[in-house]
C-alpha cells in the first residue's frame, strides 16, 4: 500500500532493522551517547583502579591503617566495571544479523 512510483516508504526503525539483519549499523544518537558515557566510566574506573592500589600499598606494605578506604575503593571500582557492563549491554544490537542468508541470483542478500 506505500509504493508509488517506484518508490518504496520505509520508516527509519524498519531501515536500522534490515540493516542489522545483513550485518550493517545504521548511527544511532541514543548509542552513541551511551558509548560516550561508558568511555568516561572506564577511564574513572581506571582511576578507581590505581587509588585501590595506591590504598593496598599504603595498608599492606606501609601499615597505615586505610583499610576502610581501600574496601571502599573497591566497591566502588567493583560497582564502576558493573555499571559499564550495563551500558554495554543497552549499546548491542537489538537483532542478530543472519549469517546463512542465502544470495539470491542478483548476488544481494534475501531475507527470509
Amino acid at each position: 500500500p506505500t509504493y508509488e512510483g517506484g518508490v518504496v516508504h520505509v520508516h527509519p526503525a524498519q531501515l536500522q532493522i534490515a540493516a542489522q539483519l545483513i550485518g550493517f549499523t545504521v548511527p544511532d544518537k541514543t548509542r552513541a551517547a551511551l558509548a560516550r558515557v561508558a568511555s568516561r566510566l572506564k577511564a574513572l574506573k581506571a582511576q578507581v583502579n590505581a587509588l585501590e592500589s595506591r590504598l593496598r600499598y599504603a595498608t599492606h606494605e606501609k601499615d597505615l591503617g586505610m583499610g576502610p578506604e581501600l574496601v571502599s575503593a573497591e566497591h566502588i571500582g567493583f560497582n564502576l566495571g558493573e555499571l559499564v557492563k550495563d551500558l554495554e549491554d543497552l549499546t548491542l544490537p537489538e537483532v542478530e544479523a543472519i549469517p546463512d542468508a542465502p544470495a539470491n541470483p542478483g548476488g544481494q542478500l534475501a531475507l527470509v
